[in-house]
């Protein structure tokens, strides 16, 4: 697109409409009753080209589109098109330089212009340099920075308007969750103080950052901003344009950033290593990139190089976040770190960190918020964490971390619930409560819960698996201890009913929170003809579903046959409880469909059987509640239908005293 022509496409940027209404207005000659035809192209080959003047006059008149600024945002979209990198590195200079001199430069000539940029500018830190080799081209440049300032309403956001895309190009939401985490770790350093200092630094690494973060500023806020590189004049422009100061306080706590991608993985980790280095106590880093590097499972000698970085003891929280925030790669999952060194040193064995996935959930608002109190609380001290429920956050042991060699946040990870560590305000309370209520269901006919004691575990004599302790399906697959097999494909239109039982996802939905039952049954024969390498499922096998949410049954006998789309979860060498993980399953939120990421307890090998027979005994109960207020339900009918007509006959016996 030339300075003084438009296409059709730039008409439609204008005036803020889609590209066909466009189209439509140059059909219709008549706009709010007036004759005024859309005006006549100045240039037909290769492509239509229509002047800027005549389009701007024609909105103006016909009041069409849905942008009244149009005229002075003629300069915006031009820069839609393309401008070469020099070219906006010179508007960038010359918008600085208008900041500076207050006063638009369209009247200056080119030695005017480049002694104003050596006056304001004598240690060449931002806009001499280009603005001197600008050549023939400076003043037609100034005009087009006059008029970029004019339509953005500032020299501020005239920069912003012209920043190039950063390799790590991030949503908006993404943004504001680094800002709202600066400003928590401002107010975490200062104390809540009435008039805070903010020192940041690491700048350099994300230009999208840096803009958004200087033009954030709460007015309450004192920001310097300490420039570790100075050849990134981009950034000094910036710094220029919104006045704000660079730091020279060695002594103030620093907020360091690190936003990176498109780097290898062994780079990418020095470059933290680097960053880690240069924190002291009271500083705070904030690390952004690529979740396979920072959190996922790495080659071994990759591993070897992070669990060094994990060795210094910065690291305070790792967080998994949802994939999408790159615009550049929106398949792809960014991770956090935020490292900041303990004020007193912390013996190897005692350091821990708080791990956080978040990638199964939407990173709104109440997201980033729930997100941003928990690395406060982690940024703080132990009696913080003591006092703290955390709402993404699972505190893990440094050093069992390490030993893990797997990824440094499962899939799944997720808080433990305060309703699921404790039920009671004590351990002995949770005893009472349980007897309490084992001695009412005792009162049942079934009697199925008379031969159970509750008391308080024995203590651990190993540390190494403690009983209750989560893990995902994700780390139960790399140990082999449980197996995900999917259903079979059943076209059941053609399998003659027989014996053989088919759960399918309804079945699975439909009979939540008791055992596995089949609708439907069909023939053996046709099911070995038809599907040869149909599996059968084994006692103890958990059929599970995903859409259209979280749903799991246990599969009491064996032989029958899962359809998909259901799956089968098969647990090996007891290191689960069958009917607990299907209540942990049904239990779980309609929209965690991520069956890797799912979190179960170990079983306690001791207490396994019992706790299989106390599991199923609910399931039995529960089944037997359902058919009892089925038949409640179906007396309840007949009686107002019947005996409240007349048309049954009701009588009661007395009973008298001494009857029983």
């Amino acid at each position: 697109m030339s300075e003084e022509l438009l296409s059709l496409a730039d008409i439609a940027r204008l005036a803020k409409v889609r590209r066909p209404v466009v189209s439509m207005w140059r059909k219709r000659e008549v706009a709010r009753g007036q004759h005024a035809p859309f005006p006549a192209p100045a240039v037909i080959e290769p492509d239509e080209r229509f002047r800027a003047s005549d389009v701007v006059t024609w909105l103006k008149r016909t009041g069409r589109g849905n942008n009244p600024d149009a005229a002075i945002e003629l300069a915006l979209v031009r820069l839609k098109g393309s401008v070469r990198p020099d070219r906006t590195t010179l508007l960038a200079a010359l918008v600085t330089l208008r900041s500076l001199t207050g006063q638009p430069l369209a009247g200056h000539d080119d030695e005017a212009l480049v002694d104003l940029a050596d006056e304001f500018d004598p240690d060449d830190l931002a806009v001499y340099t280009e603005i001197s080799g600008a050549g023939a081209d400076l003043r037609v440049a100034a005009v087009e920075a006059d008029a970029l300032c004019e339509a953005a309403y500032g020299p501020a956001p005239a920069l912003d308007r012209l920043r190039r895309p950063d390799a790590l190009e991030l949503t908006t939401q993404a943004v504001e969750l680094l800002l709202t985490l600066t400003w928590a770790a401002v107010n975490s350093q200062s104390g809540q103080q009435t008039d805070q200092r903010a020192v940041v630094a690491g700048l350099e690494s994300s230009a999208q950052l840096a803009s958004a973060l200087l033009a954030d500023v709460p007015e309450a806020m004192d920001l310097a901003v300490h420039v570790v590189d100075p050849s990134t004049r981009w950034l000094e422009r910036n710094l220029v344009t919104r006045r704000i100061q660079r730091a020279t306080n060695a002594h103030d706590s620093i907020i360091r950033f690190l936003v990176v991608d498109g780097q290898p993985a062994a780079e990418l980790l020095d470059r933290v290593d680097e960053l880690q280095l240069e924190l002291r106590p009271g500083d705070v880093g904030l690390v952004m990139g690529p979740a396979d590097t920072l959190v996922g499972r790495l080659a071994p000698t990759l591993d070897a190089q992070r669990d060094g970085l994990l060795r210094l003891g910065a690291l305070r929280q790792v967080v998994r976040l949802p994939a999408g925030l790159n615009t550049r790669a929106p398949r792809q999952s960014l991770a956090l770190w935020v490292l900041a060194p303990p004020s007193t040193p912390i013996a190897p064995a005692q350091r821990w960190i708080l791990t956080s996935d978040v990638s199964a959930r939407r990173l709104d608002d109440a997201s980033i918020d729930h997100l941003v109190g928990d690395v406060v609380a982690a940024l703080g001290t132990q009696a913080d964490l003591a006092h703290h429920a955390f709402a993404t956050g699972h505190i893990v042991s440094l050093p069992s971390l390490i030993a893990g060699r797997g990824p440094l946040v499962a899939p799944g990870t997720r808080p433990q619930l305060t309703a699921d560590a404790q039920l009671g305000h004590t351990r002995a309370a949770q005893v009472l409560e349980t007897r309490s209520l084992i001695a009412a269901l005792d009162a049942d006919p079934a009697r199925r819960f008379a031969d159970i004691h509750v008391g308080l575990p024995a203590t651990p004599t190993s540390t190494r698996r403690l009983p209750g302790e989560l893990v995902t399906v994700d780390s139960l697959l790399a140990e082999g201890n449980v197996r995900v097999l999917p259903g079979t494909r059943l076209d059941l239109a053609e399998l003659a009913d027989g014996t053989v039982p088919v759960i399918t996802a309804d079945d699975v939905l439909t009979h939540v929170g008791r055992a596995a039952h089949a609708a439907i049954t069909v023939d053996p024969l046709d099911l070995a003809r038809a599907y040869p390498r149909a599996r059968r499922v084994e006692a103890g096998d958990i059929a599970f579903v995903t859409s259209p949410r979280p749903a799991a049954v246990v599969c009491r006998e064996p032989g029958s046959v899962v359809a998909y789309p259901a799956r089968t979860l098969r647990v090996q060498h007891s290191e689960l409880v069958p009917e607990a993980v299907a209540a942990i399953i049904n239990a779980l939120p309609a929209t965690d469909r991520r069956w890797h990421g799912w979190a179960f307890p170990r079983a306690e090998h001791t207490a396994y059987d019992a706790l299989t027979d106390l599991l199923r005994a609910i399931e039995d109960e529960r089944a037997d509640l359902a058919t009892r207020h089925t038949h409640l339900d179906e007396l309840s009918h007949l009686l107002t239908g019947g005996a409240a007509r007349g048309t049954l006959a009701l009588t009661t016996t007395p009973t008298t005293e001494g009857d029983h």
